[in-house]
């Protein structure tokens, strides 16, 4: 893998170009005619002590999921920072672990001066994947020996970074796992490498979601389909069951007028005859609740599965009987009672 690492001076930007595994190094001095071909290079690095960089190390429990470390880092670190948090940018790595916590450390520097930065850059048309702060990695896993000359401050990085080429150093400090915030670096101080690469990601990200959805779709047309099929099976099942408690009503309604006759005054001859032609005028979706028998009068309950407004000229005088009084009453589950007094004839 090729590095490009620019370092940051007050006065001019010094570039070293290196592969990782041959330390081959020449350096190089940009000037406002000098390019370097960015494109050609796999890491693009600019490594700097940067005016207000504020570093701060901490631990966070092992128990959080990794996915979540990212917001943790953020909330713990920018909470103490003696400015707003929208303020600046911030990067962290992970240094070390214990049996339950991680060391983390993170630097943050000032938006504004990042600006600054960025604008000189750009005017000598310089292309970046990643800005370093440097006392990001100057911890005791790449520079055993550093925590004791106390905070971690140019002179101590030069102290020890002549003890090791830069390239080792780089390669300890695994560049890919230093978590930056978005929008450290802009779109268009990418290299082209990187936007072309962010293309194929777009398309094959495109891609994807087209071949995810097409699957979600199959899958939804077909649940979909067997939810229409089992819901009209639904449906018929509901309509046979409907049909099967009003056959079952009709018929405890017969046996209750059924018991009723067998009950009934022997004395009228004519009770067998009245009670048919009940049934055949008396319509399906009613029953018969009560029967009772008394002198020549009857008293009839019925309940019906719904309001019948045409009721009384369907039960007016019959054959066997005169209708006296006719009586309607609201039952429970929107019924209705219907209560007769028949004269016998």
């Amino acid at each position: 893998m090729r590095f490009c690492l620019i370092s940051s001076e007050m006065e001019h930007l010094t570039a070293c170009s290196f592969a990782v595994g041959n330390f081959h190094v020449s350096d190089l001095l940009f000037h406002e005619q000098a390019q370097l071909p960015f494109s050609t290079f796999d890491r693009v690095l600019l490594a700097g002590f940067f005016p207000g960089v504020i570093t701060r190390d901490f631990t966070l429990d092992r128990q959080i999921p990794k996915r979540d470390i990212p917001d943790a880092v953020k909330y713990k670190f920018t909470q103490n920072l003696p400015v707003d948090s929208e303020e600046v940018a911030w990067q962290y790595r992970i240094y070390g672990e214990t049996g339950t916590e991680y060391r983390i450390r993170a630097t943050a520097i000032g938006k504004a001066e990042l600006a600054k930065l960025l604008r000189e850059l750009a005017g000598k048309e310089i292309k970046l994947d990643m800005i370093l702060l440097l006392p990001l990695i100057l911890t005791e896993d790449i520079f055993p020996g550093i925590d004791d000359m106390g905070a971690p401050t140019e002179q101590n990085f030069k102290a020890f970074s002549t003890r090791s080429p830069v390239p080792a150093f780089l390669e300890k400090a695994k560049i890919d796992s230093i978590v930056s915030c978005a929008g450290m670096v802009p779109e268009n101080m990418r290299p082209v490498r990187y936007r072309a690469l962010k293309r194929i990601n777009r398309t094959v990200a495109a891609l994807a979601v087209i071949a995810a959805a097409f699957v979600i779709f199959s899958h939804w047309d077909r649940s979909y389909a067997e939810w229409k099929r089992i819901e009209n099976e639904n449906r018929q099942l509901t309509a046979e069951l409907r049909e099967l408690q009003r056959r079952n009503l009709k018929l405890n309604g017969d046996e209750k007028l059924l018991n009723s006759y067998r009950e009934a005054n022997a004395g009228y001859p004519q009770l067998e005859l009245l009670l048919q032609e009940l049934t055949q005028k008396v319509p399906d979706y009613m029953w018969v609740k009560s029967f009772r028998l008394s002198g020549n009068a009857a008293d009839l309950v019925l309940e019906s599965a719904k309001d019948d407004i045409n009721f009384y000229n369907t039960m007016k005088d019959g054959k066997f009987y005169e209708l006296r009084n006719l009586r309607k009453n609201k039952s429970k589950e929107d019924r209705v009672d219907y209560t007769l007094t028949l004269g016998l004839k």
